[in-house]
């Protein structure tokens, strides 16, 4: 927007010490109103107008018009009542009846050069197929209703907490159950692995239980194939690495650990895990080895990373 001149006009919201007339409307500008002013020459333009100028406002020196003499409806009186009705229906889920809610708008002021404000909204709402308080049944009586609607709302709601529940299962397991050729992975660590004694230390790097997590898991895999192929004798445990650190003790029950993790093993028959610790103390005396099988069926109670906290 420019003045007549030519000059590009800015809005301002600092209050000014006297008041203005707006070039356009010749209405007086509150000191404290947003208004258009000309830094160059005293030309100032109130808000509305401003806003109005392109379609509005003939901005030639000769004459300038303004939204009372454009249109006649404006020049009836200087407030007019805008009545707008809308109406629209509402399907309620719990009984399914449908509602008609009319929303209308009160008492509309347009002055002139301002778009039109509407207060006072209030909703108008049917309530002929609402029951009384007293007669309204409790929610746990109310049964299943007939309508398709109802049942499609019902069956998306539902598939919706479905979906909730399978993206959280998902976050925990760490797989996609649509895509299941995507296996989420690690970044690869620069640093290679270390051997301390008889133990391989995984760098790290912010991922603390990467080692214990790839050791649990390989572990929990034997011990399910245990589980299901136990007469067979399978021998499927690889995950646990001794070493000198390792501490074996054999009460009730055999009790093995290590630098961050603790493995307790109960088996009725006590011979099974006397076994069980004999192998293990030759495996620490012996040299380092990547992964031992073993072939004794204990079955395992307790599972404790020290890492975590729980």
């Amino acid at each position: 927007m420019k003045c007549s001149r030519g000059h590009e006009l800015h809005l301002t919201h600092l209050p000014c010490a006297r008041k203005h007339r707006c070039t356009v409307c010749h209405e007086v500008i509150p000191r404290s109103a947003r208004r258009f002013m000309c830094r160059r020459c005293s030309y100032d333009v109130c808000f509305d107008c401003g806003m109005h100028d392109n379609c509005l406002i003939d901005r030639s020196k000769d004459s300038q018009k303004t939204l009372r003499s454009v249109f006649k409806e404006y020049a009836i009186g200087h407030h007019r009542s805008v009545a707008i009705s809308t109406s629209y229906d509402i399907i309620s889920p719990s009984d399914g009846h449908m509602r008609r809610h009319q929303h209308k708008r009160g008492l509309g002021v347009g002055e002139d050069c301002r778009y039109a404000v509407f207060s006072d909204a209030t909703m108008n709402v049917d309530t002929y197929h609402l029951p009384t308080p007293s007669e309204r049944p409790d929610k746990r009586d109310v049964q299943p209703s007939s309508n398709p609607t109802i049942a499609l709302a019902q069956a998306v709601v539902k598939r919706c907490m479905q979906l909730v529940d399978v993206v959280a299962a998902e976050v925990a397991a760490g797989f996609d159950c649509l895509d299941h050729e995507w296996v989420p992975k690690r970044p690869l660590s620069s640093t290679q692995p270390s051997k301390s004694g008889f133990l391989t230390r995984q760098p790290r790097h912010g991922m603390i239980l990467s080692q214990a997590q790839r050791r649990f898991f390989v572990l929990s895999q034997g011990l399910l194939q245990w589980q299901k192929d136990d007469s067979k004798g399978s021998e499927v445990l690889g995950a646990l690495r001794i070493g000198s650190t390792t501490s074996i003790s054999l009460e009730e029950d055999l009790r093995i650990q290590t630098c961050d993790s603790q493995v307790i093993l109960t088996c009725p028959e006590g011979g099974s895990l006397r076994e069980w610790a004999e192998a293990l103390r030759k495996e620490a005396e012996g040299p380092p080895a990547e992964e031992q099988v073993f072939a004794i069926h204990p079955s395992l109670s307790r599972f404790k990373d020290l890492n975590s906290s729980t």
